[in-house]
């Protein structure tokens, strides 16, 4: 699946969180005769945990461990009924005092997005991809709070510009919390043959695991040549290097078998089993 894809079904995943959401809520709509700030906690929390579980769950999702489904998913939901019931609560505040106003709504959701978005990373203990989500998450709360805010005023229909509103917010966070680390990584990795053709994988933990156990930041599932715990990729003194965790004759670099380790160069071909990968790095291609 390339990048493309990836992107398209991130956003749906992320909208299918924000129907799910738009559904409790809507079963929960008695709530909205008590206190204000009191429903939005409840609500804002609803729709937090449908869209954090499921955009916390999407790396699992694709690299098919369920492993990585569990802990990104209880990441998600843990932050996510953070974030969306401290999200509604201030988006609250704020059109009180603003007096209503489209950005303001997208302000108030922006705080969702930052805590959903830093899940998946928090989940991974990977600082970098937390920052990364923050940001991604920053943009697609605040983009997806103006089209909600909009649709809003621009239906009427409370129920249906909800609906709407939702999809378009999970859609929104899972599109572009995806899409800001692509675009700020420095160094990935990207597989060039077979059924995982155009796969992904960013670099951007200090140790970075290579194997089919699904505890590996990078999963190669379905091939037994492959180690449980395969190789390493370590970030040292600015440079990506691969270290095999096999006996000899299991890891290639550009054919040639590596011994001990080997500094990683843009471009270089990566063959562990039978599953080929190609190293890129911004920062190399540059120079």
């Amino acid at each position: 699946m390339g990048r493309g894809e990836r992107m398209y079904y991130n956003a749906v995943i992320g909208g299918i969180g924000g129907l799910l959401g738009w559904l409790l809520v809507e079963l929960s709509y008695s709530l909205s005769s008590l206190n204000i700030f009191f429903t939005d906690v409840i609500w804002g929390g609803l729709i937090g945990a449908s869209i954090g579980i499921l955009i916390g769950s999407i790396e699992g999702i694709f690299s098919k461990s369920f492993t990585k489904i569990l802990k990104g998913g209880l990441s998600g939901l843990k932050w996510g009924v953070l974030g969306g019931a401290l999200g509604l609560v201030v988006g609250e505040i704020l059109l009180t005092i603003a007096k209503g106003g489209i950005f303001v709504r997208g302000i108030g959701w922006s705080i969702f997005g930052i805590l959903v978005g830093i899940s998946e990373g928090r989940a991974n203990r990977d600082p970098k991809k937390t920052n990364y989500g923050a940001i991604g998450g920053i943009i697609g709360g605040f983009i997806g709070g103006i089209f909600f805010e909009a649709i809003y005023r621009f239906l009427g229909n409370q129920v249906l510009s909800r609906a709407i509103g939702f999809v378009i917010l999970g859609a929104c966070m899972g599109y572009f919390i995806f899409l800001v680390p692509i675009l700020l990584r420095s160094a990935w990795l990207m597989e060039t043959a077979g059924r995982y053709e155009g796969r992904e994988y960013t670099l951007t933990k200090e140790i970075t695991t290579i194997g089919r156990d699904e505890r590996c930041d990078i999963g190669l599932f379905g091939d037994p040549a492959i180690a449980q715990k395969h190789a390493e990729v370590r970030q040292e003194k600015g440079k990506f290097v691969l270290y095999p965790l096999v006996p000899e004759g299991k890891t290639f670099l550009d054919d040639n078998e590596v011994l001990g380790q080997a500094v990683l160069k843009d471009r270089d071909r990566i063959k562990i089993g039978q599953r080929v990968m190609i190293f890129y790095e911004k920062s190399r291609r540059k120079e």
